[in-house]
């Protein structure tokens, strides 16, 4: 429901081609390497918290990276005390969808407030 589109437009908004970033449904994390990286996983296929830890995920939250996490409230114990939590439903059309952000620390708090320049 538009999880990797949003992970394309924050890549292509950073250089990184859009056609370069594809799914991670299977391979699990997508790195794409950028002057920011930018990290895509996605977490659905993952069954329990053996496995998450097996990723290395965490090797991934550093402060140069973004790190998208599809399906992250399947497994919140292993994200960072600061994320941004962001949820996507459908809107009242078949294209249409609402975006709401919940920060969770002082970092994702400043994005959110500078997001708010752009709708405003």
């Amino acid at each position: 429901m538009g999880k990797t589109l949003i992970t394309r437009g924050i890549a292509q908004g950073l250089g990184i081609p859009a056609g370069q970033v594809s799914s991670p449904t299977f391979s699990l994390i997508q790195a794409y390497e950028n002057h920011i990286p930018v990290v895509h996983v996605d977490l659905y296929r993952l069954e329990n918290s053996t496995a998450i830890f097996q990723l290395g995920l965490e090797d991934y939250f550093i402060p140069k990276n973004i790190v998208i996490i599809e399906w992250a409230d399947r497994f919140i114990q292993v994200l960072p005390p600061d994320y941004l939590h962001i949820h996507l439903e459908h809107g009242k059309t078949e294209t249409t969808r609402s975006i709401t952000m919940r920060a969770t620390g002082p970092r994702s708090t400043a994005i959110v407030s500078a997001l708010r320049c752009y709708t405003a």
